[in-house]
């Protein structure tokens, strides 16, 4: 292999990294809308179930909220060790 796809020490590769970003964007977009496309339909049979319902449903859309912020930190890792990999390289 080549020195760009992988290293001496045999850790992830540029195209490797990059691939995890994009499916982790892509899982990431399609996990939202399918708990979009669920949430009308989950109905409890009674007040109790249905506060359940609703902080549960609350709770997974916070989760969601932090996904963004994990998906930014994979990608500036991705870029600094892209710029570190093509300043050994020169």
């Amino acid at each position: 292999m080549n020195e760009f796809s992988r290293n001496e020490a045999g850790t992830m590769g540029i195209m490797d990294a990059v691939l995890v970003v994009v499916t982790g964007a892509v899982v990431m977009g399609v996990g939202a809308m399918i708990l979009a496309k669920i949430q009308p339909n989950v109905v409890g049979s009674d007040d109790v179930s249905n506060n359940t319902i609703s902080t549960i449903f609350g709770t997974a859309w916070d989760a969601y909220g932090l996904l963004p912020v994990a998906l930014i930190v994979v990608a500036a890792v991705v870029i600094i060790g892209t710029v570190m990999l093509l300043s050994r390289a020169a």
